[in-house]
């Protein structure tokens, strides 16, 4: 599964922008295996984070599989 670096933008319920590593922003939805719920999003604006993810056909998000919160 892929993995992406970056800065939370901005958290909206179970949804997520990440500025990444590269500069780009992605937007990401919370999956169902994420051992995280929505309202543990809401903190991590600003903070770094590692996320794993795969993509969905039905979605024009990456579905979170996994979120790492990185040292600052």
């Amino acid at each position: 599964m892929p993995q992406v670096t970056g800065t939370v933008l901005l958290v909206q319920e179970s949804r997520l922008r990440l500025l990444a590593g590269h500069g780009r922003g992605q937007v990401f939805v919370l999956g169902t295996r994420a051992a995280i719920e929505p309202q543990d999003l809401a903190p991590l604006s600003g903070r770094r984070v590692r996320l794993t993810w795969h993509a969905s056909a039905r979605l024009h998000a990456g579905v979170i599989d996994d979120l790492e919160i990185l040292p600052s």
